[in-house]
């Protein structure tokens, strides 16, 4: 009688031990797969990061742009200013000349 007590329990013991042995392999898997979507993932996001870098910029002025662009930029807007004001004065004076 003992030994068929001794024997349901050894029995009950190794069927609770393989169940639970079997969840958690499956929970390592289900880990696994989804750690491996996400590396995927994130390799993916890389690769377009590098594909489109760039592309899709809108260039603001910001005041953390290059100092030599920005010279660069107020010199040409200065001298653009210049022109207008030149070819203003030019009309003026052709007007001048025009009214006598």
């Amino acid at each position: 009688m003992i030994y068929i007590i001794y024997y349901i329990l050894y029995i009950i013991y190794y069927i609770i031990y393989y169940i639970i042995y079997y969840i958690l392999y499956i929970i390592y898997y289900i880990i696994y797969i989804i750690l491996y979507i996400y590396i995927v993932l994130i390799y993916i996001y890389i690769l377009l990061l590098l594909l489109f870098e760039g592309s899709l910029e809108v260039k603001l002025p910001t005041k953390w742009t290059d100092e030599k662009q920005s010279r660069a930029e107020a010199e040409r807007r200065e001298r653009l200013e210049e022109r207008r004001s030149e070819e203003k004065e030019s009309e003026e004076r052709r007007c001048r000349c025009a009214k006598r």
